[in-house]
């Protein structure tokens, strides 16, 4: 009997029914009490700790119930009554008597009397003879009736307690019995404790054990787990009459095969549905979460099952809203065997509406969901247990919206153990959740808490050219410390409040004296939380001590709406007796880094230095829309990444942003064998890619996310597939870093590319780079690859970015022919890049051609590199073993490659990330946004004007790509079409026509084909919603299904692979309007010679298919739209205001192009911050422009920026060079 109890205890256990993401929301908690010190028992009672309960109180506050340990009683049951500030109003203690356990399950208030009915258990010492302990107390906490309950002498386990139709006392519980096991047992009271009933349920002489209890329409309903035999149990939810107790009906979920499955929470709505969670299988090892709803006729409505991975997975809590939308939270095992802590959300017809998984702090270990409630707009609060990165476990309490959407999340932790318990949503005005978590420490102690939360409006301020210019009635309030009440600030669980409790009273009433305003509802935030006032030194990275301005008084505030915003900046910055700044919550335009090679002069490939001009890819502007998200995947082909580097781990991070790989060359998981980049060429590439960006060491990713302010954002993730070590001997005539096959190539390229919904294959990754060439000596036989090839059409078919660099070995024909290089497969697989130096003009090594995209940085001057090892940097590397060892200076176009790539990333994050996109971005519409906004290198022979071959469609500019994806600005909108040959329109339109079979094909061998060809042409309707109007369309051949001209009239170059059969998908996009887009395409029947009649007939062999009309055909395209009714930021221009020359000498000039007068505070900062010019300039009739002497500044980066008198701030970038 004692494995029956233990499980029996398992099953009651279950039975319970910052950072702001997306929102900008801020979480105070107001309280926390520490309280009782309930004993884990593993013999006795090896779950006690998860015995808790808690409600609102009708009155105000909170109702818990618990046990805790009294000396010479054992276990109490623990009673205690919080008001809203979490002050104790009462707490009492109930033993049955000697030293008996007791333990509190379950409680109900009486919303009218204030009473509070209680349901418990007590062992009466033994492990044998458990009772039902039934209590109630009055509002003041003073025990008016108590009673236990006993069947048989064996163990009666209280689980559930609620009220009838009367307001009366009902009570199920679990009774053992020496024959059955265990049964339904139900337990009606009336107010005073005396019985009115009592009924069993035993289905079939096995274990029946009751979770939850509901009375729907004079109906008591009991859920549980019921066994029809030794293996296999059901949910069972059965009726009682309420005024007699006999049984009605009973509802069975009954799934064949193996399995204990039990329903862990019971739920109703409003219409007397009820609802049941827990865990069920058919094989008795694997269990998946069943959700059941039954209707108030006892039927069940409908079942569904979540099975994450084959493994276990359980329903612990469940909820339904208004809406009878239904939410489970429990968990879900993944492959590796750890558990993630699950929430599914279900419509009211049982369809699966959203998934939201977790996985703990600690990889290595658990996390799950052990109670979820729900506020009135569905939005959901759930209670959860994982370990943190260290030693102790912690509990979570989080929001998630309605829509599924994470809102916010804190961990209740220490040095202990924190074990989740309960939460309930409530408290004064119901704005906040309160929450229960058992510190398990050396005295275990209940601690409950209480939380709330405020979400900040979003309303926005625009400037008249439609870009955003301030947070509307928010502002940044620096408050001299004289003024601050430091009793909040220094609080750092309390975020947000009004600004009466953050400033002192009196300088509050004076503050709104001057002010002339009511501010009894101006709400206040922490702008820095985590400083207060003792909090008044930093070190600086160069190891000095600064002394801190009081910036733990810096303060957002937000007035009401009715304010004119203007005039209360005004107002608040001429408040000096109390205000030390204040700004309107301005939007900033300007994004650039800190890095120490970004601002000493050595990034001159991303942005325009005193020395390097022109040969950048205008990256600031870019960093102005987007940084680079974690949830966008690059994958590294090369000699592997120094994933331990500073600029990799990052400012407070705490695992490397180069999160997976796998060693190819070696055949190693990652990290297996050492050096991990014994050249550094992977190194190096990663960096400019992804290197965290303004953490002040390093290099600047391009897309390295931005860590100037906390949350960090560490830009996109990195893979490292290695593939390259290095041939030392040399003996290929090559660099010693060729040192990887094409099969292994190939298989790394698949492995990155693939990503199953289904199954652990592939890593998903959206772009790849590959810094990587074939040798330059083969024949035009071997003019492509296939191998190679069609395994870039299967990544091209996944829609992955692959990025490959033109090659260094080009000469001044910039010829066509050298197909052997990856790059020049197909145009619309990759980006192809050529290198330019620090001319910005090709570099001399640089190849070209017709396949050539764009050209990118490519020389040491305009970069520098990560190293290898260690946290350096460095403008050369070092190459082979012993035998060839050598250094030499970082140049060549595999370092073009990567800030085509790194610009592909940003793209990458700022739409598929963007909630108003309407659909994610694919590689055909990044190489197209990039070609068309590539800066068009002019002028010197033999550039020509817009596309050449030795410079592609030009130098790539990041911020005009990024611009012309700026949502609601432009869209890239998608539309594909799935039809079959019936609905296209076919025409003969070739005969006899010259084709080639590279290889055998079919019956056909290798040689001269001839083919008949029918164009298959399809018209699609799409229309444009608002404003938006073309401003460009392409077709988009990776979701396309038929190939382009392959065949000529007359006989064709066998080397020439257009012609090839087998070929690649290239469809037509032949014209386009507002309403519509032609697409075409060809079908080609093989035509055979027949030397009887002297002519060609069909063969029966079409490719790709035949005109068969049920054969599907598959055309995509891509509309760039353009809403000219929402303003165009302009990269470099602001509000007809101008800053030149640029670099300068000795004198910069600012220009107003405006017809009225302004006025500006004129600052001039270093890229430190260091302030080295400050005035005030008016600019009117009398005078447009201002000049200001530059003589005195040394050559370098510097920052101009205007604080105008209307409130604006812009800021421009100004080099100077003597």
């Amino acid at each position: 009997m004692k494995k029956l109890l233990i499980f029996l205890m398992a099953v009651f256990a279950f039975n319970s029914n910052l950072f702001a993401q997306g929102g900008e929301m801020h979480i105070n908690r107001e309280w926390r009490d520490y309280t009782g010190n309930p004993v884990f028992n593993p013999i006795l009672n090896p779950f006690g700790l998860e015995w808790t309960k808690s409600i609102p109180s009708a009155t105000a506050g909170l109702i818990t119930v618990g046990h805790t340990q009294v000396s010479g009683q054992g276990e109490n049951i623990l009673l205690t009554k919080y008001d809203d500030g979490g002050s104790i109003l009462w707490q009492v203690n109930y033993n049955v008597g000697g030293t008996r356990n007791e333990y509190g399950i379950d409680l109900k208030e009486d919303a009218t009397t204030g009473y509070i009915y209680v349901c418990g258990t007590t062992d009466n010492g033994s492990t044998t003879n458990y009772d039902v302990v039934v209590l109630v107390y009055n509002s003041s906490g003073t025990l008016q009736y108590s009673t236990t309950y006993d069947v048989n002498g064996l163990n009666d386990i209280g689980t559930a307690i609620n009220f009838d139709s009367n307001g009366y006392p009902i009570v199920c519980a679990s009774s053992e019995n020496s024959t059955t096991m265990s049964d339904f047992l139900v337990l009606s009271y009336d107010n005073t404790l005396s019985l009115l009933w009592n009924t069993i349920y035993d289905y079939s002489s096995l274990i029946d054990v009751p979770v939850g209890i509901e009375v729907i329409s004079g109906k008591v309903l009991v859920a549980g787990a019921s066994a029809n035999s030794l293996t296999d149990w059901d949910y069972t939810v059965v009726e009682f009459d309420e005024t007699t107790g006999s049984y009605l009906a009973d509802t069975r979920d009954n799934i064949s095969g193996v399995g204990y499955d039990q329903p862990f929470a019971f739920c109703k709505d409003a219409s007397g549905n009820t609802y049941v969670t827990g865990r069920a299988s058919t094989n008795g090892i694997n269990y998946d979460v069943r959700t059941m709803k039954i209707s108030p006729l006892n039927t069940i409505v409908w079942t569904q099952t979540f099975d994450g991975v084959g493994l276990e997975d359980i329903g612990n809590t469940i909820a339904v809203d208004g809406n009878g939308n239904v939410i489970v939270g429990g968990f879900t095992t993944k492959s590796n065997n750890k558990k993630d802590l699950l929430v599914l959300k279900y419509n009211s017809s049982g369809t699966l509406q959203w998934t939201q998984t977790q996985t703990s702090k600690d990889p290595a270990a658990d996390a799950f969901v052990k109670k979820l409630v729900l506020n009135t707009g569905g939005d959901i609060y759930y209670i959860a247990g994982e370990k943190g990165i260290g030693a102790n476990k912690q509990a979570l309490v989080g929001k998630i919206k309605s829509s599924g959407k994470k809102s916010w999340e804190r961990s209740i932790k220490g040095n202990y153990d924190y074990l989740p318990s309960d939460i309930q949503f409530g408290g004064g005005g119901g704005i906040g959740v309160y929450t229960i978590a058992i510190k398990d420490s050396t005295i275990n102690v209940y601690e409950t808490a209480y939380y709330t939360e405020m979400e900040r409006d979003t309303a926005r301020k625009f400037y008249g050219n439609g870009k955003p210019w301030y947070k509307k009635h928010e502002f940044a309030v620096q408050f001299k410390a004289s003024a601050i009440d430091t009793t909040k600030i220094n609080n750092k669980n309390i975020t947000y409040g009004y600004l009466s409790d953050f400033l002192k009273s009196t300088s509050f009433s004076d503050f709104a004296d001057y002010l002339r305003m009511d501010l009894s509802d101006v709400k206040a935030f922490k702008i820095h939380p985590n400083l207060t006032s003792y909090d008044t030194l930093s070190l600086s990275r160069t190891g000095n001590t600064v002394k801190l301005p009081p910036f733990y008084a810096s303060l957002g505030l937000i007035f009401p709406s009715s304010v004119n915003d203007t005039l209360v900046e005004r107002q608040l910055r001429n408040a000096s007796q109390f205000v030390i700044a204040a700004d309107l919550n301005y939007y900033l335009t300007l994004n650039t880094a800190n890095d120490i090679e970004y601002t000493n002069g050595h990034s001159g490939g991303l942005d325009a230095t005193v020395t390097y001009t022109n040969a950048n890819i205008n990256v600031s502007p870019a960093w102005a829309i987007e940084t680079g998200n974690p949830n966008i995947i690059v994958g590294i082909f090369d000699s592997g990444i120094n994933y331990s580097h500073a600029d990799f781990n990052g400012s407070g991070l705490t695992s490397s942003k180069v999160t997976a790989g796998y060693d190819y060359y070696h055949d190693l998981p990652y990290l297996s064998s050492l050096p991990v980049d014994k050249y550094g060429h992977g190194t190096a590439n990663a960096g400019i890619i992804g290197a965290i960006r303004n953490n002040t060491i390093g290099v600047s990713g391009i897309a390295g996310g931005d860590a100037s302010s906390f949350p960090y954002n560490t830009g996109v993730s990195l893979h490292d597939m290695k593939n390259y070590e290095g041939n030392d001997s040399d003996t290929l005539g090559q660099n010693a870093y060729v040192g990887a096959g094409l099969i292994t190539m190939e298989r790394a390229m698949l492995d990155g590319a693939l990503s199953s919904p289904t199954a652990n294959i592939g890593q998903g990754q959206h772009a790849q780079n590959h810094s990587w060439a074939i040798a330059n000596f083969f024949t035009p036989v071997d003019s492509v690859i296939w191998t190679l090839r069609n395994v870039m059409n299967t990544i091209f078919e996944n829609e992955v970015v692959m990025g490959f660099p033109s090659g260094n070995f080009e000469n001044s024909g910039f010829g066509t022919g050298n197909y052997s290089k990856p790059g020049n497969f197909k145009d619309e697989y990759c980006l192809n890049i050529g290198g330019i130096d620090g001319t910005g003009l090709r570099a001399s090594y640089s190849s070209g051609g017709e396949y050539l995209d764009f050209v990118a940085p490519s020389t040491y001057e305009l970069f520098q590199c990560l190293k290898k090892s260690g946290n350096g940097t460095t403008d050369s590397l070092t190459w082979g073993g012993p035998a060839t060892a050598g250094a030499g200076l970082i140049a060549g176009t595999s370092y073009a490659a990567p800030h085509a790539v790194g610009v592909a990333a940003l793209i990458l994050s700022y739409v598929n990330n963007h909630p108003l996109k309407p659909n994610n971005i694919a590689p055909e519409d990044i190489e197209k946004i990039m070609e068309k906004t590539a800066t068009d290198i002019n002028g010197v022979a033999p550039y020509g004007p817009n596309y050449d071959l030795p410079t592609g469609h030009g130098r790539i500019n990041a911020g005009g790509a990024l611009q012309q994806i700026k949502i609601p600005n432009y869209l890239v909108k998608h539309y594909n079409i799935n039809t079959t040959i019936a609905n296209t329109s076919t025409t003969l339109v070739g005969s006899l026509e010259s084709a080639y079979f590279k290889f055998n094909y079919l019956q056909f061998p290798q040689g001269n084909a001839v083919v008949n060809r029918y164009k298959v042409s399809y018209t699609n309707s799409h229309s444009l919603s608002g404003a938006y109007t073309i401003i460009d369309a392409w077709k988009r051949d990776a979701v396309s299904n038929l190939p382009g001209i392959i065949s000529d009239p007359i006989a064709n170059n066998p080397f020439d692979d257009k012609y090839y059969i087998p070929n690649t998908t290239s469809v037509t996009l032949q014209s386009y309007n507002n309403s519509s887009a032609l697409l075409e395409g060809y079908v080609y029947e093989i035509m055979v010679y027949d030397p009887v009649a002297f002519t060609y007939t069909s063969s029966g062999v079409w490719y790709p298919f035949d005109l068969n009309p049920t054969n599907p055909v598959k055309f995509a395209y891509t509309l760039h739209l353009k809403d000219p009714t929402v303003g165009i930021e302009e990269i470099n221009s602001e509000s007809g205001v101008s800053v030149y020359p640029n670099p300068a000498n000795d004198k910069i000039i600012i220009r107003f192009d405006t017809d009225k007068s302004e006025k500006a505070n004129v600052r001039i900062t270093d890229v430190m911050g260091k302030l080295l010019f400050e005035e005030t300039m008016k600019f009117d009739d009398g005078s447009k422009h201002r000049e200001i002497t530059t003589a005195n500044l040394t050559n370098g980066i510097y920052f101009v920026t205007l604080n105008m008198d209307n409130g604006k701030k812009i800021t421009f970038k100004q080099i100077i060079a003597h």
